[in-house]
């Protein structure tokens, strides 16, 4: 995946350098569509699987690591909305926010003993459990290559990440953990535009920090039949680990998603 990354961005930088490979007369009234405007937001629907563990541990009493969607029954596919506001403010400058909020409930007769932040949990105990995570990030975008037809662009971000799960017995014992957490994140974006209302887009961004961890790509295709507004289909996946003070969330979704952009 990382190889597959690093070769398009390349292959976008190199076309969006040498301007003649999209010195074609559709370009001579300017840039393509997706690139004519100064405030533009997005929204999608994701079709995404979730794979995530959690673990809280207690003092001297260490937790085990659960499997959300099989140990407690949470449902692993389920389909989630985000959304991404730009703002550019010069040629080459480009302020983005992106936020995702995600929220998952489940119910099952436990398979195997847990413990859940020094809380035991015996092999057929009934539970009822929830996942809440949300993910904000606010950042800056600079173009190092940009023509009509496309650009490469560095980003720089700030991203905060929060992540709560509770288990609920039949006997009304609940147990709940959040934690939370700041990271920068860099990355690179590229885009290529083969003709004027069609565009090709690859993100990546990403941080390690201690022992927590946030990456993000995503790859779509846009179809624009006006300056101001498009339609998105494309594959993301994001991957959040947190983990502090013994309290640790280890989380993926990933998936294709279908969308919408209006720009002025």
């Amino acid at each position: 995946m990382k190889k597959t990354i690093i070769s398009v961005l390349f292959c976008s930088f190199a076309l969006i350098s040498n301007h003649n490979a999209f010195a074609q007369d559709d370009y001579e009234a300017g840039p393509a569509y997706g690139e004519q405007f100064n405030f533009e937001l997005r929204g999608a629907y994701w079709n995404s699987s979730l794979e995530s563990t959690v673990k809280a541990d207690s003092g001297s009493i260490k937790g085990t690591n659960i499997n959300v969607v099989s140990d407690l029954g949470l449902d692993g596919n389920k389909g989630l909305p985000f959304g991404q506001l730009t703002l550019k403010f010069a040629e080459r400058h480009k302020i983005v926010a992106d936020y995702i909020a995600l929220s998952y409930s489940g119910d099952k007769v436990v398979n195997q003993s847990l413990v859940f932040n020094g809380v035991s949990y015996a092999v057929s105990s009934r539970v009822s459990s929830t996942l809440d995570l949300k993910s904000a990030k606010f950042g800056y975008e600079y173009d190092i290559a940009r023509g009509d037809a496309g650009y490469l662009a560095f980003k720089l971000a700030a991203n905060y990440v929060y992540a709560n799960a509770s288990i609920v017995t039949a006997n009304a014992l609940s147990n709940s953990v959040a934690m939370d957490a700041w990271a920068p994140v860099i990355g690179l974006s590229g885009r290529i535009s083969p003709i004027k209302m069609v565009s090709l887009t690859l993100d990546v961004a990403g941080i390690a920090f201690d022992k927590s961890s946030v990456t993000d790509g995503a790859i779509y295709l846009d179809i624009n039949p006006l300056p101001n507004i498009g339609f998105s289909v494309g594959w993301r996946t994001i991957k959040i680990v947190v983990d502090v003070e013994g309290k640790k969330a280890d989380t993926q979704w990933g998936g294709v998603f279908g969308g919408m952009a209006v720009r002025f």
